[in-house]
């Protein structure tokens, strides 16, 4: 998984098939600095694209693949309808209530970005964002 990322995710689920326990401490802070580019909006569909599709190749590796298609297929139209509804309704939305427009639209393509990698992760297309290197 190096350059679609999520190898975390995968050595959690797999250590907790194997046994152990993920605690959740509240005490622990942890800094990393963010290039500007990831503040884009064309980053963060990414990242919601990419994010789903490596879900989709975890989800493969742990479960049944008939099992994985039915939930994915499943998600991919309940996000696909979502984020076009979204979409569709921003411009209306924007005449009277900018503010709540502004974030229905963003959730309606960050939800077509979601349904988008579940597709590929569904067809076994995996996106490579860190093939190049995007900021130090």
């Amino acid at each position: 998984m190096r350059y679609t990322g999520c190898s975390d995710i995968d050595f959690f689920r797999r250590a907790m098939a194997r046994g152990f326990e993920a605690i959740d401490v509240r005490e622990a802070h942890l800094t990393e600095e963010m290039p500007a580019v990831r503040s884009t909006l064309r980053w963060q569909l990414r990242l919601q694209m990419r994010l789903h599709a490596t879900r989709v190749y975890i989800e493969s590796k742990h479960k049944p693949l008939a099992l994985v298609l039915l939930n994915e297929t499943g998600l991919f139209f309940k996000l696909f309808l979502r984020g076009s509804i979204g979409v569709l309704l921003f411009p209306i939305c924007f005449l009277a209530y900018r503010q709540i427009a502004r974030r229905l639209g963003y959730v309606g393509l960050a939800d077509l970005a979601r349904a988008a990698g579940v597709l590929s992760g569904i067809l076994g297309i995996k996106i490579n964002p860190y093939k190049k290197i995007d900021g130090y």
